[in-house]
């Protein structure tokens, strides 16, 4: 029997993943949907946002569905599931006898001990046992809500069974704004087993009194204890997430050390605002493709890394803070086609101080002079910086000879740019890198480095819109006399530049 926490979104539910953007809402919206609205068609939609995320969780972990359904464990999960929305389906037909859609709907329940036994005793590749863990935790959590719907329509009042299939979705609404790892506490997992079982008992005792009413005159003791019993496990369902809730943000605080506040703030800005993923592989699709390299020089949170991966992108990605590398170890450690490098990149091998902005970890910075020309500027009011110790510094020519020449290097490292363009011994196809109106000489550095190597065609955009500015690409003159003008506003952005040259191999 799985935990409690089964049936939370599963750890493949990373940030920007198709499961968070695409199939939890779907699932949430239907499941909100249904709880207000009456009629049997939501059993449909509901299974239909079940098969949706099945089939996005077999993307996801790259599988075929053949294989899966041939897994003796799976079919019993279906089979179960299957049993349950087919009782569902079948209470309140009068040519129905009451015992059928109670047999079906309690022996779905049952089966739930049946799948991992099989699970242990045919046991699977590790993508295998991820899918099957998702769908049984995922069916688990959708029937236990559909029975607790059905009792609440069938008794005109507020089902405990109904309280335990819906908290699920509400509490999985803050996993998934916030995806972490289950966690790993053996007293959370060993309670949770123990809740979980109790749930699902408490859903299969509620059908009796309510589908067969003469089994209350002859068992008035049964009568009193079920209900009583029902939300004591509600209760204790609730107590399971809350303490889980409590466990994953203590893993975010962990993980993020001393900036975990900013680094939270950080995360709910580049990761949760709406439509950011499309737009952000809407504008790298210009610059690269299947099988291409990138460098994500400066990766924070890592939120260019899961737009690039759907693009069928490799990534190495860059990023010395302490905090910031704890929590991409968490979301891309284990996943294909991303290598985590923790350090920073200049233009010598060495060490560097590292000053960190507690407040706002996207403006930490290796550039001192950087920091006092921003610690000037009206917009960077308040903002303040410590030296948090010293991190080792890399160079994109070290980067190069270990994974090989870059389609495209994204570097963002508050006012280091220059620095880290001028450890690249030959030019690069293309790369974006940040500007500042209070380090407006520093983009026009690292323009002056690259047309030394090269010549480029540039573009610009506009903060974190992921649009480029013009139609038309500009060389170096243009963009100097554009940045000149642009200088006097208050607007940052990132500047894209790319050449036609290519390394003679």
């Amino acid at each position: 029997m799985d935990t409690v926490s089964r049936m939370i979104p599963p750890q493949t539910m990373l940030p920007f993943s198709s499961m968070t953007r695409i199939w939890f809402p779907a699932i949430l919206g239907t499941v909100l949907a249904a709880s207000i609205f009456s009629g049997r068609y939501w059993l449909l939609l509901s299974t239909a946002a079940l098969l949706l995320g099945g089939w996005l969780q077999l993307k996801e972990l790259d599988l075929e569905l053949l294989p899966a359904l041939k897994r003796p464990a799976n079919q019993t999960t279906l089979l179960r599931y299957l049993a349950v929305v087919t009782g569902l389906l079948l209470v309140g037909f009068e040519s129905v006898p009451v015992w059928i859609p109670v047999t079906l709907i309690c022996g779905g329940l049952a089966l739930d001990f049946v799948d991992g036994i099989l699970a242990r005793r045919f046991p699977s590749k590790e993508d295998q046992r991820a899918f099957g863990a998702w769908i049984d935790r995922e069916s688990d959590a959708l029937a236990l809500f559909l029975i607790g719907r059905m009792l609440l329509q069938q008794t005109g009042a507020i089902h405990p069974v109904f309280i335990i299939g819906i908290s699920r979705y509400l509490f999985g609404l803050f996993f998934a704004v916030l995806p972490l790892p289950v966690p790993a506490d053996k007293r959370f997992a060993s309670l949770s087993r123990t809740i979980a079982a109790m749930a699902q008992f408490a859903a299969g005792a509620a059908l009796y009194p309510l589908l067969a009413p003469g089994l209350t005159a002859r068992t008035p003791g049964a009568a009193w204890l079920i209900p009583r019993y029902g939300w004591f496990a509600a209760g204790l369902v609730l107590f399971s997430f809350l303490w889980e809730s409590l466990l994953r943000i203590q893993i975010f605080r962990r993980a993020a050390g001393a900036e975990w506040r900013g680094l939270l703030r950080s995360f709910l800005m580049y990761y949760r605002l709406p439509f950011r993923f499309r737009r952000m592989k809407r504008l790298y699709a210009g610059f690269v493709g299947e099988g291409d390299l990138v460098f994500d020089i400066g990766a924070h949170l890592g939120n260019r890394i899961p737009p690039l991966l759907a693009l069928g992108c490799r990534v190495a990605a860059v990023e010395p803070q302490p905090g910031c590398t704890e929590l991409l170890s968490l979301w891309f450690d284990r996943r294909p086609n991303v290598d985590l490098l923790f350090s920073a990149v200049g233009d010598r091998p060495g060490r560097t101080p590292l000053y960190v902005c507690g407040d706002y970890p996207t403006l930490s910075s290796l550039a001192p002079d950087w920091i006092d020309r921003a610690a000037r500027d009206p917009l960077f009011s308040g903002v303040q910086w410590r030296e948090a110790g010293s991190v080792e510094v890399t160079t994109l020519e070290k980067l190069i000879a270990r994974y090989g020449d870059p389609d495209f290097v994204k570097i963002d490292v508050e006012g280091f740019e220059e620095k880290v363009v001028a450890g690249a011994q030959h030019p690069l196809k293309a790369l974006s890198f940040e500007f500042l109106p209070a380090s407006a000489d520093t983009a026009l550095a690292v323009i002056d480095r690259l047309e030394a190597m090269a010549s480029y065609r540039y573009n610009l955009s506009w903060g974190e819109s992921m649009r480029l500015v013009s139609p038309e690409w500009m060389d170096a003159g243009e963009l100097r006399d554009f940045l000149e003008k642009a200088r006097r506003g208050t607007k940052s952005g990132d500047i894209y530049a790319r050449s036609s040259w290519r390394r003679n191999e």
